[in-house]
C-alpha cells in the first residue's frame, strides 16, 4: 500500500519512467529517420522524385524550387533522384542531407551537404563521362595498355573517395568498378583476337567519321528520301575509301563490306518505315492490346474522341519524367472529349502492372508486350513517343509534343474547339 505522503514520490517516479520511455522511442525513430531537403535551381518540373528498389517518394517543390521530406529505414540504401535528369544518392539511417542542383548544369552542379558518399557518386559519374571506354586505346592500343588506362580510371574514382570513412560503402564501390573493368577488358580481348591491327585502325577512324559527320537519327527523321539516299551514298563511299586506305587483307575487306551492306540496309529500312507510317491527315493504323484486367482494347474503340497516345516503358527515365505532367493534363481535361491512352512496351507484365498501381496511373493503360506492331506501324525507335488522333480516326500528329510542352495544351484546345 502506498501511503499518502509517499504518493508524490511514486508519481514522480512514474513521470520519469514515462519520460524515459518516450525519449527511448523518439531516439529510435530519430536514429532511423533520413531527412532530405534542398533546392532545385531552374526547375523543369514541379516535383522531385526519389526512388529505391522498393519505394518511390514524389516531393512537391515550392515556387522557389525548395523541398523537404523525411522517411525511416533500418538500413543504408541507394536512391535515384530524378528531376528531368537522374543522379544517385547513398543514404544511411539518421542522415540529414541538404541538396542543391541547377538543371542548366545538372551533373556538374549536384552537391550534397551531409552525405560524402552521395558527393562521391556524383563525382564518379563525371569521371566516367570523361573516360571514353571506346577511345583509341580501345581500338588500337594493346590489351596491356588498355588495362593501364582502366587502372588510371579506377584510381581517379577511388582517390575522389579518400575522405569517406564508410568502408562498407567504398568496398561496394571498389567491387563494382572492378566488375566493370573486367567486363571492358573481356570486350577488349575479344576485339583484339577478332580483328587485325589494320582493321582495328579502320574501325577507330570509321567511328570518328560517324561521330563527326553523321547524326543518323536526325538524318532519318528529318531528311526527304532523295536527300537521305544522297547522304547514304556519300557515307558508303567514305567508308569504302577508308577500307582501301587502311585494310590490306582481301578477306578482311570483304567482311567489312558485308557489315557495311547490312548497316546501310538497316538504315534504309528505318527510313522507309518513317516514310510509310501514317502521315498527319491520313487514317491511323489500328492496334489492339490488353488492359490491366486482361481485356482487349483497340484504338478504334475510341472513335468520336480525340486520343492522345503515350508509348512508354517502366524502365524509361524520360518516360517517367513525363508522368506528373501527363497526370495534370488528365485532370485538367477530364471533362473534355479526349482519351489518354498509354501503351507500354515493357516485356515484364508484372513490372508494368506494379507501376500502374503504385503510380496510380490514369487514363487507359495497355500492355504491348515489347516492341510489337505499333512500333513498326508508327516507326517508333525510341520512347517516349506521343501521338494525337482525331475524332474521325485521322492522324493529327504522329510525333506530338510531350505533356511537359505547353504546345500540347494549345494543340488539344485547337482540336477540341473544332478549329
Amino acid at each position: 500500500m502506498i501511503r499518502l505522503n509517499q504518493a508524490p514520490f511514486y508519481f514522480s517516479l512514474l513521470l520519469l519512467a514515462l519520460f524515459l520511455i518516450g525519449c527511448l522511442n523518439t531516439s529510435k525513430t530519430d536514429l532511423n529517420e533520413i531527412h532530405i531537403s534542398g533546392q532545385i535551381i531552374n526547375p523543369v518540373l514541379d516535383n522531385v522524385k526519389f526512388e529505391s528498389t522498393d519505394s518511390t517518394f514524389t516531393v512537391e517543390l515550392t515556387k522557389d524550387g525548395n523541398f523537404t521530406f523525411s522517411f525511416t529505414t533500418d538500413s543504408s540504401l541507394y536512391l535515384s533522384l530524378s528531376h528531368g535528369e537522374y543522379t544517385s544518392m547513398y543514404v544511411k539511417p539518421g542522415d540529414k542531407i541538404e541538396l542543391s542542383l541547377n538543371t542548366d548544369e545538372f551533373d556538374e552542379s549536384v552537391n550534397y551537404i551531409g552525405s560524402e558518399a552521395s558527393n562521391f557518386l556524383a563525382k564518379k559519374y563525371l569521371i566516367r563521362e570523361e573516360f571514353n571506354f571506346q577511345s583509341k586505346d580501345y581500338y588500337v592500343a594493346s590489351t596491356d595498355e588498355y588495362k593501364l588506362a582502366l587502372e588510371d580510371y579506377k584510381s581517379s574514382i577511388i582517390q575522389s573517395g579518400n575522405s569517406i570513412s564508410d568502408t562498407s560503402f567504398m568496398n561496394q564501390q571498389s567491387t563494382e568498378i572492378d566488375n566493370n573493368i573486367a567486363y571492358w577488358i573481356s570486350r577488349k580481348e575479344k576485339f583484339m583476337t577478332s580483328n587485325e591491327a589494320d582493321v582495328r585502325e579502320f574501325l577507330f577512324e570509321k567511328n570518328n567519321l560517324v561521330n563527326e559527320k553523321y547524326n543518323w537519327y536526325a538524318i532519318e527523321d528529318t531528311m526527304d528520301l532523295e536527300g537521305f539516299n544522297k547522304i547514304i551514298s556519300e557515307y558508303e563511299n567514305s567508308i569504302k575509301l577508308l577500307l582501301e586506305k587502311l585494310v590490306k587483307s582481301e578477306e578482311s575487306i570483304s567482311k567489312q563490306l558485308e557489315k557495311l551492306e547490312d548497316d546501310i540496309d538497316s538504315k534504309r529500312k528505318r527510313k522507309l518505315s518513317i516514310i510509310n507510317q501514317p502521315q498527319n491527315g491520313e487514317s491511323y493504323i489500328d492496334f489492339t492490346y490488353e488492359n490491366t484486367t486482361g481485356e482487349a482494347v483497340s484504338l478504334s474503340s475510341f472513335k468520336g474522341s480525340l486520343v492522345y497516345v503515350d508509348v512508354w516503358a517502366t524502365w524509361c527515365g524520360p518516360c517517367k519524367a513525363e508522368i506528373p505532367y501527363l497526370k495534370t493534363l488528365e485532370q485538367d481535361y477530364h471533362e473534355q472529349n479526349i482519351v489518354f491512352l498509354s501503351v507500354s512496351v515493357d516485356t515484364n507484365k508484372d513490372q508494368w502492372l506494379k507501376m500502374v498501381e503504385e503510380e496510380a496511373l490514369g487514363g487507359v493503360q495497355l500492355w504491348a508486350d515489347g516492341w510489337s506492331q505499333i512500333t513498326k506501324d508508327y516507326a517508333i525507335f525510341g520512347i517516349p513517343r506521343f501521338m494525337l488522333f482525331s475524332e474521325d480516326g485521322k492522324v493529327i500528329s504522329n510525333d506530338a509534343p510531350r505533356p511537359s510542352n505547353e504546345e500540347t495544351r494549345e494543340l488539344f484546345d485547337k482540336y477540341l474547339a473544332g478549329i
